[in-house]
């Protein structure tokens, strides 16, 4: 039997291992070799990377040792000791590297091949997103550059693979979901969006415990492909998509029934378009309806997006390539494209939060205002290339919207308004751009960058300043996203790494994060 695999991963190969797997399986095949100026170790069997250690330069001669001994843990490597020399011409010199495991003894109950977990993408994961589904349940879903969108499930500190979507022609650069949380149905909206303006939207049905076993999990559903009212003469991609479930109409819910479960999907383009899209499934029936709409075509790509339910409207916060914020109000229930007024020529607000792009934006809503219930008070923050976080606290008063761009008497409608209240930035929150944002309650927020650190900090309002509460290493490179679930109202404020997913979480520990990059990584807090 001949086994021919490509390394071009690899600038030079340096050593081969075979190791036999725990229990008498099929061995696997290991290399080593370097990648640029990293000497790094592959399972070229299953494309994982075990390891990778900066050697200073890749024509450096080295010698490396790592120990496979077999164990209840895994394969991975449970030491190794790598001896670099460098020549040049006035001396040599030998540098050593090597690490041990210290808890091997405590990982007797791990399940998994590697402690990296199973094997997801086989390419950088551009983004990622928590789905809730039965009691303490979450899937995963990820969209990577392989042109694949997957669905994985994590239960009791545990992620494994389960279901493969509808692979896309080019790179999937963003993926969403929304619970539907306005009827009796228990299912999710699963979008998936990526290169040559491509978008796709499933149905996520959620079994209850009982019927799980008997029907072999959640199931889903491929809905269709978005269609868009024109495409552009140059290819162009879906950077960012966010989704939210809108109520029914005013009459379904003053008689207390739904025909049907509605959802508003917003996607914003590498050409500066925000693009709108109203899925409609029947709560009796598997027939299902899609509306688009493009609202908006700025000057910079749209690189961010993120959706707040404030009462009866939604507002959407869009983040570009030129480091500004725009801001968007729109109806929380079913609405027609008319309904969003069509005549308004650019955004209800936009602030430059950034010197640069800005990558990742998260908000939450703060209070009504006791004297005037149509104003409510938001918190946006924002993280970008400039390796800074935004904090904007503002005030947005809501005015219903007309059907027609002006009144009986010929002057305009009127429309919403929104200020700022407080701004401030901090400098300086990472030591490379911020790739992942998250407000956990209302003041703490959760970041992430390629400085390949997760943060957790407090916003400190009256000084103006985020405060850092814990922190934590992130093995995984090239970081792009960050995805958070929550399965408990509390947490100690202090960050958990749970070592690349091999590591169980307890349950009490309340909120979980995920990291994407060139692999995946879980933490909890």
């Amino acid at each position: 039997k001949t086994l021919s695999v490509p390394t071009a991963f690899l600038s030079s190969l340096s050593n081969i291992w075979v190791v036999q797997k725990e229990g008498g399986g099929s061995s696997t095949v290991i290399i080593g070799g370097y990648h640029g100026n990293s000497f790094v170790v592959l399972d070229v069997s299953l494309g994982y990377e075990i390891l990778r250690v900066d050697t200073g330069g890749r024509h450096r001669q080295q010698d490396c040792f790592l120990d496979f001994r077999s164990s209840s843990l895994c394969e991975f490597p449970l030491a190794y000791h790598i001896a670099i020399l460098s020549q040049n011409k006035n001396k040599h010199e030998i540098n050593f590297q090597s690490y041990h495991s210290k808890q091997v003894a405590e990982r007797t109950n791990f399940n998994f091949q590697y402690s990296i977990g199973v094997g997801i993408h086989s390419e950088t994961i551009f983004d990622l997103c928590f789905c809730e589904t039965a009691k303490s349940n979450y899937s995963l879903l990820s969209g990577s550059e392989d042109n694949g969108a997957k669905l994985s499930t994590y239960k009791n500190g545990t992620l494994t693979h389960s279901k493969n979507l509808q692979p896309h022609e080019s790179c999937v650069r963003a993926v969403c979901c929304s619970r539907d949380v306005f009827s009796s149905s228990a299912s999710s909206l699963l979008v998936t969006c990526g290169g040559k303006l491509t978008v796709k939207f499933y149905i996520l049905d959620h079994y209850n415990q009982a019927s799980q076993h008997r029907q072999g999990g959640d199931s889903v559903r491929f809905l269709g492909p978005g269609s868009f009212p024109s495409k552009p003469s140059i290819d162009q991609r879906i950077n960012a998509v966010e989704a939210i479930a809108l109520m029914p109409p005013t009459n379904e819910q003053q008689q207390g029934t739904t025909s049907a479960v509605s959802h508003l999907v917003i996607a914003g383009d590498s050409n500066g378009c925000v693009y709108l899209f109203q899925i409609s499934q029947d709560a009796n029936s598997p027939n299902s309806s899609m509306m688009s709409h493009k609202l908006y075509e700025g000057a910079r790509p749209v690189l961010s997006i993120n959706i707040l339910r404030v009462r009866k409207k939604i507002l959407f916060f869009v983040g570009t390539t030129g480091g500004t914020i725009l801001v968007w109000d729109l109806p929380g229930s079913v609405f027609s494209w008319e309904d969003i007024a069509i005549s308004r020529n650019g955004p209800l607000f936009e602030y430059d939060a950034h010197q640069m792009g800005t990558n990742c934006v998260t908000s939450t809503f703060l209070s009504n205002d006791k004297q005037n219930p149509d104003t409510a008070t938001i918190l946006i923050c924002s993280g970008g290339d400039d390796q800074a976080i935004t904090v904007c606290k503002a005030s947005v008063n809501f005015v219903k919207t007309h059907n027609s761009a002006s009144t009986h008497d010929g002057s305009e409608s009127p429309m919403s308004s929104m200020k700022i209240l407080q701004l401030f930035v901090a400098r300086e929150a990472s030591i490379s751009a911020i790739k992942g944002i998250r407000l956990v309650g209302k003041d703490r927020i959760l970041s992430v960058g390629y400085g390949q650190r997760v943060a957790l900090w407090k916003i400190m309002g009256k000084k103006e300043e985020l405060a850092l509460l814990s922190s934590a290493p992130v093995d995984v490179s090239d970081v792009n996203c960050l995805a958070f679930a929550s399965s408990s109202s509390s947490y100690n404020g202090s960050v958990h790494s749970n070592n690349s997913l091999g590591k169980n979480v307890d349950k009490e520990e309340g909120e979980i994060v995920a990291v994407g990059g060139e692999g995946i990584e879980l933490f909890s807090f």
